[in-house]
């Protein structure tokens, strides 16, 4: 369920995006763009970010890097996970940095900040069908990043699960 979103391609204030897996396995939303798992062995994926090209998001076999990447081999993303149990550590998009962090454990909220300020809120509802994504008002986030964040709270959330057995 979409509550409010921003028109395409707007990075401005965008409210609250429901990214709901299809049939397809895809993950979309209006105005944010979309991603989809590239096989059912690995976690690394395909997404395309409303306003920007092709990106690929791939992490490392422990889990503790994630990485985005253009179709060219251009790294735009990094995330470097700092703490096993809070998943938290620095993201770099485009040049700049920010922090990501669990918020929540036993609901697997995640958020995006820049200088101690929250940008951005990532939460998995319908058992992982679904990540919803609410922005502050202020906020003035790529949708890129936006997508890339989603994808490091659903593999980090599914991660768990599969650890729990």
């Amino acid at each position: 369920m979409e509550v409010e979103a921003g028109p395409p391609g707007h990075d401005g204030p965008m409210g609250t995006y429901a990214l709901t897996k299809g049939k397809d396995g895809r993950y979309a939303a209006d105005g944010l763009g979309a991603f989809r798992q590239r096989t059912w062995r690995s976690p690394d994926t395909d997404a395309e970010p409303v306003g920007e090209g092709l990106v690929r998001f791939t992490r490392t076999i422990w889990g503790r890097t994630h990485t985005a990447t253009t179709d060219t081999g251009t790294e735009v993303g990094r995330h470097d996970r700092t703490t096993v149990m809070r998943c938290s550590g620095p993201i770099r998009w485009s040049g700049v940095d920010y922090e990501f962090a669990r918020t929540h454990n036993w609901k697997n909220v995640f958020t995006l900040s820049r200088h101690g300020e929250p940008l951005a809120t990532f939460s998995p509802a319908r058992f992982g069908g679904t990540i919803l994504v609410t922005t502050s008002d202020t906020a003035t986030v790529p949708t890129g990043l936006l997508l890339f964040c989603a994808w490091i709270t659903l593999v980090t959330v599914r991660d768990g699960g599969a650890a729990a057995g």
